[in-house]
């Protein structure tokens, strides 16, 4: 860029080739030193434009430069920030910022937790600090993940808020992230004397089983019983009567 009065013109032609229609997001770009909103998808969608040629030419603008060097914009705000509790350990993810914006790589972050929400929002400073020397921030648009310990004991329905803030080579701060809430919610412990309902299924299931065979062994026990009674009786009938025919006979 130089001192002076420039303009633009855009000038777009398609020959007997397919047009395609896009929403492009342009990176970097600033609006009253503030991002522009979230990325919206990008599509592209086939068009049958034929054959055309447009020109159209923008606004004329002036350049004045001032000699010193451009601002340093610090990295964008996260606002993806989430947080989960597993055991005793504490597991965060967010979407990497850049180091101007969100074009390059921050160089640290700082990540702080409290019990007070509103604490973490007004004075992110007066947070617990984590330690974060072994998170090497990756290119934005990245996705972060740290795990880490807390120096006390979670208890249960215990609920902890957390924040990140970033930091780019020259020492700009980011804006503090999105306040992640997580909570450790252990199951309830089971009353006594109640045991897994599959084991007690399974219990049931073999108790009659058991009881069926018990009773079927019963049953053909008595059975064999009452037939030696039924043969032991007719034997001793028979007996008799041969007895007793002997007897008239002499």
């Amino acid at each position: 860029m130089v001192n002076g009065r420039s303009s633009l013109k855009v000038r777009v032609k398609n020959q007997s080739a397919q047009t395609r229609f896009a929403v492009l997001y342009v990176p970097g770009c600033v609006i009253n030193v503030k991002l522009k909103p979230p990325k919206p998808p990008v599509f592209e969608e086939p068009l049958d434009a034929g054959n055309f040629t447009r020109t159209d030419t923008g606004e004329s603008f002036e350049v004045t430069l001032s000699g010193t060097a451009p601002p340093n914009f610090p990295p964008n705000r996260i606002t993806d920030l989430s947080a989960e509790i597993q055991e005793d350990t504490v597991l965060l993810n967010w979407t990497a910022p850049g180091e101007d914006l969100d074009q390059g790589t921050a160089k640290s972050y700082k990540i702080r937790w409290s019990f007070d929400l509103k604490m973490l929002r007004f004075n992110f400073s007066n947070g617990h600090s984590v330690n974060t020397t072994a998170v090497s921030p990756q290119k934005a648009g990245s996705v972060e993940q740290h795990s880490f310990n807390l120096n006390i004991t979670i208890q249960n329905g215990t609920t902890l808020f957390f924040a990140v803030q970033s930091e780019d080579k020259q020492k700009a701060k980011s804006e503090t992230s999105n306040i992640a809430q997580a909570s450790k919610i252990l199951p309830a412990p089971k009353p006594p004397g109640i045991s897994n309902p599959d084991i007690n299924l399974v219990l049931v299931i073999s108790l009659c089983v058991v009881t069926m065979v018990i009773c079927f062994i019963v049953a053909v026990v008595i059975c064999a019983v009452k037939r030696r009674k039924r043969s032991a009786q007719s034997d001793i009938a028979l007996i008799i009567a041969n007895e007793c025919q002997n007897n008239l006979y002499a």
